[in-house]
């Protein structure tokens, strides 16, 4: 695996599909206001359109893994990975947290500076059992999100 810089290398083994925001964060992006006054119930802007912009998107499921050939994804330090999970769980963090949780828990799951992430789908499948070990993956989806230059907003 090579890098450039600070940026984080991926291995993985999916496809691409077309990418969109995922899930976790279309729930930060609008909230719905409270109380029992008619027009209450109408969604309200959270997060403004165009700040979560989303990059890549990458199928890992069993299938998807079973056809594909692995590959090496690059995501800067601050980019947002969001795996969703067989179980229906969600993780949010940075490509960079990703990597220093890992180096810190479990160091073997990275190659250089990388991180193997196949091979965590399999051990998190092993140790999860049930339906993720049955069909042995437990990481289903990872969707890349890149946050806008925050310096124009006031409020961050």
């Amino acid at each position: 695996m090579e890098k450039q810089d600070d940026e984080v290398v991926i291995r993985l083994t999916g496809y691409e599909r077309p990418a969109v925001l995922p899930s976790g964060f279309l729930g930060a992006t609008r909230a719905t206001a409270g109380g029992s006054q008619a027009g209450a119930d109408r969604d309200r802007e959270f997060i403004p359109p165009g700040f979560l912009v989303p990059v890549k998107t990458y199928d890992t499921t069993p299938a998807a893994r079973g056809s594909a050939s692995p590959k090496d994804i690059v995501a800067a330090p601050d980019e947002l990975l969001e795996l969703e999970l067989a179980d229906g769980g969600t993780l949010v963090t940075t490509a960079e947290n990703l990597r220093a949780g890992l180096r810190q828990a479990r160091p073997d799951l990275l190659a250089g500076t990388g991180v193997l992430l196949d091979n965590l789908n399999t051990d998190l499948a092993a140790q999860r059992g049930g339906l993720a070990g049955v069909v042995k993956g437990f990481i289903t989806t990872i969707s890349r999100v890149r946050v806008v230059d925050t310096a124009q907003d006031s409020i961050l």
